[in-house]
């Protein structure tokens, strides 16, 4: 795969600075999760990024606004599984070893694409799942250089998925429209949000419209800060500790209210904590289980947390954790093929 040679985000020397992530909003009743003991999560290969999850703007392969549970890519020979949960949709060979999996809706057709993510060029490619918007029937955008995390998702809310990416040795978000255009949604110099060792996640927090807000999550110390506009105007921000060093953190619409709640998945002992209003602790999963909650469910938008186990290839998923007891969850024939291929996470698909 050629390189376009397109231009990249620039580099920004400073430092992302602790003043920008000084609004802080007092939550009350906010479940404070206690500290275990320092752990990291141990797949069952190398690849999966603990603590931080791998972004994917939507894994809805075939359309029908409910994401598969089952889906994955195989970076030893670069072949996409939407899964059997995905009917109708086909798998391919897209992508090699050393690439991240980015699959969204990149061609506003309502499918997930195959999409990889390079970092040695920082080339995006996509494999459209139509012709749609997408004469070619690929994708080729520079944009992010090594080093840098892709975190891409419909930031605008036109149906289409958005390049993001989000530097790790400043902080700063740079986010390129999916539109033809291409025009930036940041400002050229970047989002400043986050310092070296947080995880970036997008999201809605805070409404039920609107656009996607920035996010983070620190891992070292179990704060949240949250809710930033990506055009780099103030917004309501706000911070919270929530969770700890070894936790994996989400943002999903868990309880189909049309806004995205913070979910951390806990590898030492299998339990799921929700924020903010959810307040629950669920027990659901074992050491060494890949956390990958589904979403799309109850009204097209609501969660599921979802487990996928390794050692027997199944996906174990609970469609009640608001009651503190996953009763009624279900197994799924999990991710096949041959041992180190990478479960796919999505995030809420709003109608």
């Amino acid at each position: 795969m050629p390189d376009t040679g397109s231009p990249q985000p620039p580099r920004r020397g400073a430092r992302a600075r602790h003043s920008i992530l000084a609004a802080i909003a007092a939550v009350a009743g906010v479940l404070i999760i206690g500290p275990p003991s320092p752990v990291r999560a141990q797949a069952s290969h190398p690849y999966y990024p603990y603590p931080c999850p791998f972004a994917a703007a939507s894994r809805d392969f075939n359309g029908n606004t409910v994401e598969g549970t089952t889906a994955v890519w195989n970076p030893m020979n670069g072949m996409w599984t939407p899964g059997a949960d995905e009917p109708g949709a086909a798998g391919a060979v897209w992508g090699s070893f050393g690439d991240i999996p980015t699959p969204g809706d990149y061609n506003g057709d309502g499918r997930a694409d195959f999409a990889i993510w390079r970092p040695g060029t920082g080339d995006w490619w996509v494999r459209c799942s139509s012709l749609t918007n997408c004469p070619s029937g690929s994708i080729i955008v520079n944009w992010g250089t090594a080093g840098d995390l892709p975190v891409p998702a419909d930031y605008n809310g036109d149906g289409r998925a958005d390049y993001g990416i989000w530097r790790p040795a400043t902080g700063v978000w740079y986010i390129k429209s999916g539109a033809p255009s291409g025009g930036n949604l940041t400002p050229p110099a970047g989002v400043a949000w986050g310092q070296y060792g947080d995880c970036p996640l997008a999201g809605r927090p805070e409404s039920d419209s609107g656009p996607l807000r920035l996010n983070i999550w620190r891992p070292s110390t179990g704060v949240w800060y949250n809710n930033r506009p990506f055009d780099g105007s103030p917004g309501f921000t706000y911070a919270y500790q929530f969770g700890s060093y070894g936790d994996i953190p989400f943002m999903i619409d868990i309880n189909a209210e049309y806004e995205d709640e913070v979910v951390l998945f806990r590898p030492s002992t299998g339990v799921w904590y929700g924020g903010l209003g959810t307040n629950f602790a669920v027990a659901w999963g074992e050491p060494g289980d890949i956390p990958i909650p589904r979403t799309g469910l109850l009204g097209n938008h609501a969660g599921a947390l979802t487990v996928w186990r390794p050692r027997d290839q199944l996906s174990y998923s609970c469609f009640a954790p608001l009651g503190g007891i996953c009763a009624g969850g279900v197994a799924i024939n999990g991710p096949t093929g041959v041992p180190g291929v990478v479960p796919l996470n999505g995030r809420s698909v709003y109608p």
